[in-house]
């Protein structure tokens, strides 16, 4: 459950669906210096899928680089007033975050939050490559590359090192 407001229409379900342990994980780094520091030898901020967490992250983890200690009033001050959605507050969101809501997840040791999110970040990072892989293959099949190529494999076989690479081909060109 999202224990707190946010849209989960920002982004494809592996994105949207780990909401909770984005908000775990930012709870976690706002509350524990010594869980700030393992999340910031491990994940970087672009690993938040909904913005406003990926933006959160990144002034958490830029406030652990610089050694300083990470506190609510500097995640407020980030945000500052802004509507974070309408009817949502960057106050009372980072508030929320802070005080942990209602979600079991926020009540767990933070090694396992941290580990749960390093094991979503790894699942969302399969499920883009298998995308970008059918999108390759989806793409070089409508082109006709695949049926004229006599080694299949070959042609699957470069979708497949893209996919790997993390490379999206939004305009189709190889």
């Amino acid at each position: 459950m999202n224990v707190l407001p946010l849209k989960r229409d920002f982004a494809p379900a592996p994105y949207a669906d780990g909401l909770e342990i984005e908000q775990a994980a930012l709870h976690a780094m706002l509350s524990s210096v010594e869980a700030l520091r393992a999340f910031s030898a491990s994940t970087a901020a672009a690993e938040f899928g909904h913005p406003v967490h990926a933006r959160l992250a990144s002034h958490l983890l830029e406030l652990e680089e610089a050694g300083r200690q990470p506190s609510v009033a500097a995640a407020l001050a980030l945000f500052g007033d802004d509507e974070l959605e309408p009817g949502l507050t960057a106050k009372h969101y980072v508030g929320r975050l802070f005080v942990g809501g209602g979600s079991m997840l926020f009540a767990a040791p933070w090694r396992d939050v941290h580990e749960t999110f390093r094991a979503h970040v790894a699942r969302r990072t399969v499920f883009n490559a298998g995308t970008t892989l059918q999108l390759c293959m989806t793409s070089r099949a409508l082109r006709g590359r695949v049926d004229r190529n006599p080694d299949t494999a070959s042609a699957s076989g470069s979708c497949l090192r893209r996919a790997l690479r993390g490379r999206v081909d939004r305009n189709n060109k190889q």
